[in-house]
């Protein structure tokens, strides 16, 4: 549908809010959606980066340098990221992280998911990560995991370790797991969890 993308900004630790912002719309009152936004702030920088989709097929990039007050233009980073053979795409939704541990710290992770068939189809979606090395200046796609998997969270361990949280189709209330230690390019095996209840980053 016409869907646009909005936000409101607080100055004072959420206790009062700014008026709503439009971060992005296109088509006027055309059925475009403009959806599943994903945010990270660049700790070396200063600069917000925020994914977003149109129509779950085009990856779409905004900055802000100025706290989310004004944003940039789109840039449309989809051949960068998505297989030019897949259908369905989605960054996030919530939000990404930047490593802080091993050899990749500093990178800039958002998580997102894919469908491998032009048509949605749970059975062959995927989770992955989007990453950067360059404060964003250009952006690549991880290997996708196992089939079945669909909207997912990343946290980062200790260790550097990452770990998706992945929301999937093989059975009622399970969280799917799957953990990578080169920063997000590949991942090991997928693990399933028989709690329907999601996991508190805050652990790792």
């Amino acid at each position: 549908g016409d869907i646009d993308l909005l936000l409101r900004r607080s100055l004072d630790g959420g206790a009062h809010w700014l008026p709503t912002q439009v971060v992005h719309e296109e088509g006027g009152a055309a059925k475009t959606t403009i959806g599943n936004p994903c945010v990270v702030v660049d700790r070396d920088t200063g600069i917000l980066w925020l994914t977003l989709c149109r129509n779950n097929r085009d990856v779409l990039l905004m900055s802000s340098q100025d706290e989310g007050a004004t944003w940039s233009a789109p840039r449309d980073i989809t051949s960068s990221v998505k297989d030019s053979s897949w259908g369905w795409f989605a960054t996030g939704p919530g939000h990404g992280i930047q490593l802080a541990h091993g050899p990749h710290r500093g990178r800039l992770v958002f998580p997102c998911d894919c469908g491998f068939t032009p048509q949605l189809k749970n059975e062959t979606q995927h989770s992955l990560v989007i990453f950067s090395d360059d404060h964003g200046a250009t952006w690549h796609r991880g290997t996708p995991t196992e089939a079945a998997m669909d909207e997912c969270q990343v946290a980062e361990r200790d260790d550097g370790t990452l770990v998706l949280s992945m929301r999937n189709y093989r059975g009622k209330n399970r969280r799917a797991f799957a953990t990578s230690t080169d920063g997000g390019a590949d991942r090991k095996s997928t693990r399933l969890n028989s709690s329907h209840l999601v996991i508190s980053y805050a652990v790792f």
